[in-house]
């Protein structure tokens, strides 16, 4: 088994989303954790000069795939698991969304895949049918 955990106490997926114009009504914590693992969703994005530095919902520095991706390789390697907790929501792969009695004030992720994965990644990405967009950095994979 391979495990990865990442975790930090910053501002936490709800209020990072909440940065981006589409997601400033969010209601709680794990409605955003459901909205971040939609493909293309990103609290991040970049201002329009032509129009005095207002920001511009439709222009992302990202492709806001991270979290999409990494569900559909968990849920492809039949025995994976990713766990989301940001705020008092909880994700669970295997579960589905809940909310938690006590909240992390940032966002923790915890990743296992088995070693002998067999997941074509490019598949996914074609599966989520969002066109990447072609910002100054671009996706590689083999």
């Amino acid at each position: 088994m391979l495990d990865v955990i990442i975790a930090n106490t910053g501002m936490g997926i709800k209020k990072h989303l909440a940065r981006h114009p589409r997601y400033h009504g969010l209601a709680n914590d794990a409605e955003a954790i459901k909205i971040a693992l939609a493909p293309n969703v990103t609290g991040i994005y970049i201002s329009n000069e032509q129009d005095g530095g207002m920001m511009d919902p439709n222009r992302s520095e990202n492709q806001g795939l991270g979290l999409s991706v990494t569900d559909l390789l968990v849920k492809r390697s039949g025995n994976g698991v990713l766990c989301i907790w940001s705020g008092n929501g909880l994700y669970q792969s295997g579960s589905g969304i809940s909310i938690m009695p006590v909240a992390w004030p940032g966002t923790v992720v915890f990743l296992r895949l088995v070693q002998e994965i067999q997941v074509d990644y490019l598949k996914i990405i074609k599966e989520l049918h969002v066109p990447l967009r072609r910002p100054k950095h671009r996706l590689y994979f083999s």
